[in-house]
């Protein structure tokens, strides 16, 4: 049965709140203020508050008057009262329901801060355990719960905890940039520091600065050389003046320090200016890409140890989660009823001469397994469902010159002859061995047409990287680190042949797997398309819309995928510079025009008439977004990319669970396990949890699920999640495992990512 990792609020539909009215009095009210008032109340009196929209008005989960209350900085000035008055909000009352899963989500926070341990970081909705659990190779792994809640139709509200891990250096900045070392061992330590940093030119390590009563996140920009704790400084902080950290730490936080503490400038969240803080109180927040190997698999908790450990939450905080005079909380987790659940099968696929790979049995484990596993070997057997006829007959492969010409001409034959197979065209190796970097890329370029290139680099200077997209602007790259090519290299054994060449005698371990990963990217460098669904989809085509995470860029994606006509399948990304990089929303005159750009493209490759697209907006639509996605379709249908009775749908796609929400199933004897590929729950008719990943093909972790909202209640969502699992199948990189995401948001998603960082590397 499915189980999720939801709470219910008791009595489920019959919900009933009674808040009182607290008046804002402020000259300039604005929702962020708003925001400050209600923090306030919490942290002060461990009131659970939220605003009214439009109006300095709060409601207050409680049944007593609410205290008054000042806050103010040098501009502005807050004052909050009690009103005199009181409100009822009831479940049955559609437009009380955000209000009062809002109320009890912040109810569930202050309980949490005023009742335990833990400790926030990241907002107030991400809570970690005091201690690490587990501290090696100098990184310290904390668990944290992440809060959120969440309005389910014909439920109730339910309040969701998730567990997930954080990972934090034990040495502190101080000790990373220890003066007194000796100049190999400080040089040492801070290749490690930037190492674990994951810093790239134009980016800040992020930091958490523990003050031991308090801790908050900054951004690292310098070690202040020579500065300590006691040099005299003007420091000026909410309009007071110190004199030294030691003097604004003895006043601001009441903390005696050593005036011989180092000092390092950080940053923090709406603050430009660096600030002077003590070094030896700031730590390394490690990402997952800088963690040693002993260390890759601690975040990965299985269903029956995440379910443990929620309900050891769950208990630490009492009978009265909520607090004594709010509502209690059903007995254990969510299951939701027949009804509410949904799961789709893996999709028959088509693979080259025509040849179906069948669906699966409904329901038997062992035949998706083997589904899984079949399809690489259709491929071997069938080739491509698509091949373009213009197709690139010539892989360079680029190698450094001390890998030898043996080694080289293995790895370009054996893909060659992998591609060849699977395109059913001769696709021939041409080998350049290189001394540097440049010189290959000089040889590259004095090719008559770009082409396709395999790239052993030096990934000892990262900027190589993506210094290679940019200087061979035009190729399609797939590169691979020496260091992955060497663990390769050392295990082959050549003996010598006939002519002087050298024949292999032994090929090392993994070879095949190597060859496998390498050559199925270089098979979508070459736009083959390696399988599609068998059956029709219920969209002809899916456009995804995605910004990148410095807002610098947005990205599109469009798949079309319509069998019986004569252009069956495409699938094309694009990139464009946002407009306003301060904010994630993109200029609906601008998004419209690429959206046209997109598909106009489609239509002179002969694809029109489509009969039903959907837009997929990573994260949540905001701004005009919506106004420049329906601009766009007049446009669509006057240059025959859209029929005029098309059908238009646009939904929210959030490829991180919005809701912090998990799935799992748990099994008549008790045992809980990971739900499978294609299994997920309906919240209302305008949203669905989705796992992508599952059981079947996950087999370490807990399966983390997407969440798609509907802007429309005649939006099928049904229909919109069983495309989204059929597109997700699209894993041409690892056919034999699931992927989380729809192959168009894959693209968008990995395609901002490189844009980013080679933005990042030409600013160097």
């Amino acid at each position: 049965m499915i189980e999720t990792n939801i709470r219910i609020v008791q009595p489920g539909t019959r919900l009933a709140l009674t808040v009182r009215r607290a008046e804002v009095i402020t000259q300039s009210c604005s929702a962020d203020l708003l925001e400050r008032a209600c923090s306030a109340l919490r942290k002060r009196h461990g009131l659970a508050a939220v605003a009214s929209h439009g109006q300095k008005i709060l409601f207050v989960a409680t049944q007593k008057t609410v205290p008054n209350l000042v806050i103010q900085e040098d501009d502005w000035r807050l004052e909050l009262k009690d009103s005199g008055s009181t409100l009822d909000l009831r479940f049955t009352n559609r437009a009380d329901r955000n209000l009062l899963a809002q109320l009890l989500e912040r109810a569930l926070i202050a309980q949490i801060e005023r009742g335990t341990d833990l400790w926030a970081l990241e907002g107030y909705r991400i809570w970690y355990q005091k201690k690490p659990f587990l501290c090696r190779s100098g990184i310290a792994a904390y668990r944290r719960a992440e809060i959120a809640s969440v309005v389910i139709d014909e439920v109730g509200i339910g309040l969701a905890v998730d567990v997930s891990t954080a990972f934090f250096s034990t040495q502190s900045v101080a000790q990373f940039f220890d003066e007194s070392l000796p100049e190999n061992e400080r040089r040492r330590l801070l290749q490690k520091f930037e190492y674990l940093s994951a810093r790239q030119i134009g980016q800040k390590g992020t930091l958490l600065y523990d003050l031991g009563k308090s801790q908050s996140k900054c951004y690292f920009d310098s070690f202040a050389a020579g500065m300590r704790a006691d040099s005299p400084i003007t420091l000026r902080v909410q309009g007071r003046n110190y004199s030294s950290l030691v003097d604004y730490y003895a006043q601001k936080h009441g903390m005696t320090v050593g005036g011989e503490i180092p000092v390092a400038r950080v940053t923090f969240f709406g603050i430009d200016r660096p600030q002077p803080v003590l070094a030896d109180r700031l730590y390394l927040r490690i990402m997952n890409d800088a963690l040693p190997d002993s260390l890759t698999q601690v975040d990965k908790i299985v269903p029956a140890e995440r379910c443990e450990w929620l309900e050891g939450f769950w208990e630490s905080l009492g009978e009265k989660p909520l607090g004594q005079h709010l509502p209690g909380l059903l007995e254990g987790f969510w299951q939701p009823p027949k009804e509410k659940v949904f799961g789709f099968d893996s999709p028959a696929l088509i693979f080259g001469k025509k040849k179906i790979l069948p669906a699966p049995r409904s329901g038997d484990f062992n035949a998706m397994q083997a589904h899984y596993r079949d399809r690489l070997s259709y491929l071997n057997q069938y080739g491509c469902f698509q091949v373009p006829p213009t197709i690139a007959r010539v892989l360079r492969v680029a190698a450094p010159q001390h890998f030898g010409e043996a080694v080289a001409h293995q790895l370009a034959s054996n893909i060659c002859r992998k591609l060849s197979r699977w395109t059913a065209k001769d696709i021939r190796p041409e080998v350049i061995l290189y001394d540097s970097t440049e010189e290959a890329v000089n040889r590259l370029r004095r090719e008559r047409e770009p082409g396709v290139v395999l790239f052993v680099f030096n990934q000892d200077d990262p900027a190589t990287y993506f210094n290679l997209a940019f200087e061979l602007q035009g190729w399609r790259i797939k590169r691979i680190t020496q260091a992955q090519f060497a663990e390769m290299a050392q295990g082959f054994q050549f003996a010598s042949a006939a002519g002087g060449r050298s024949q292999v005698v032994q090929s090392p371990k993994g070879w095949e797997g190597f060859l496998n990963m390498n050559a199925l990217d270089l098979l979508q460098q070459m736009d083959c398309v390696p399988y599609a669904p068998a059956r029709p989809l219920h969209y002809e085509a899916r456009l995804s819309i995605d910004v990148g995470a410095d807002r610098r860029h947005f990205a599109l994606s469009l798949l079309i995928c319509r069998l019986g006509h004569s252009q069956p399948f495409r699938l094309e990304t694009t990139v464009a510079i946002k407009s306003d990089p301060k904010k994630e929303t993109i200029n609906e005159l601008i998004l419209r025009d690429e959206i046209v750009r997109l598909c106009q493209r489609a239509v002179q490759a002969g694809f029109t008439k489509l009969s039903s697209i959907l837009f997929l907006r990573d994260g949540r639509e905001c701004g005009r977004e919506k106004e420049g996605i329906q601009a766009a379709r007049e446009q669509l249908e006057q240059i025959s990319f859209l029929t005029t009775d098309a059908r238009f749908d646009v939904v929210d796609f959030h490829k991180n669970s919005l809701k912090q929400i998990r799935l799992w199933n748990r099994n008549n004897d008790g045992t809980v396990e990971n739900a499978w590929e294609g299994d997920g729950i309906m919240l209302d008719r305008r949203t669905v949890v989705l796992m992508n990943t599952g059981a079947v093909t996950l087999h370490q972790g807990t399966a983390e699920p997407v969440m798609i909202c509907g802007h429309d209640e005649r939006t099928n969502m049904l229909h919109v999640a069983a495309d989204s699992h059929s597109s997700s199948q699209l894993n041409w990189s690892s056919p034999r495992v699931a992927q989380r995401l729809p192959i168009e948001l894959k693209r968008t998603d990995d395609d901002l990512k490189n844009r980013a960082a080679q933005e990042i590397r030409r600013i160097k």
